[in-house]
């Protein structure tokens, strides 16, 4: 049993011997500590409060900007529709000319050149000039003219022949309003 007490004994008697690089490494373990929570402390009481603010005032301001661009869109929307709106004023109050000159042409004699073609919606007037080779084929055009029941009136004018017997002349023909209205 000797060998046993002399065993506890040798424990006993060997003391932890503490050297300086022991004591440099604790201190220093100790001041990494100490930093990390001071370190620690800094962030989450200082810098996250303030971040956190910088980040509600950031959010504050994009809600603003899109806020403000939603308005502009808004606006943007509204002055469409009014010009659409617009559009669709203009456009019901508006004159169908196109009918006119479908109408014309189902009527018109095929052996007369007509051109300076100028409507007057207003007064519903189709102002003509034309050319033919001889005064037969005029006289035919304003015999098919009176039998258009859309055509109220005309006017023959500036009528001339030449030696050769060609015809030049003007003509305002007058319509009812029913044929360009929309």
């Amino acid at each position: 049993m000797e060998t046993g007490g002399t065993i506890n004994s040798q424990f006993k008697k060997e003391k932890i011997k503490i050297t300086k690089k022991d004591r440099l490494f604790f201190i220093a373990l100790s001041i990494i500590l100490i930093v990390s929570f001071i370190l620690y402390l800094i962030i989450s009481y200082v810098l996250l409060p303030q971040k956190e603010k910088e980040v509600l005032a950031l959010e504050s301001y994009t809600e603003e900007i899109k806020k403000s661009a939603i308005e502009e869109k808004k606006a943007e929307v509204s002055l469409a529709q009014n010009y659409i709106n617009d559009f669709n004023l203009i456009w019901k109050n508006s004159y169908k000319s196109s009918e006119v000159f479908k109408f014309f042409e189902s009527w018109a004699h095929p052996q007369i050149i007509y051109s300076n073609f100028k409507l007057t919606p207003d007064e519903s007037k189709f102002t003509i000039a034309g050319k033919t080779s001889s005064n037969r084929n005029l006289m035919e055009q304003i015999t098919i003219m009176k039998q258009q029941k859309d055509i109220t009136t005309y006017n023959l004018y500036g009528v001339k022949i030449s030696a050769a017997g060609e015809v030049t002349f003007n003509m305002d023909i007058y319509f009812t309003k029913s044929l360009i209205q929309r």
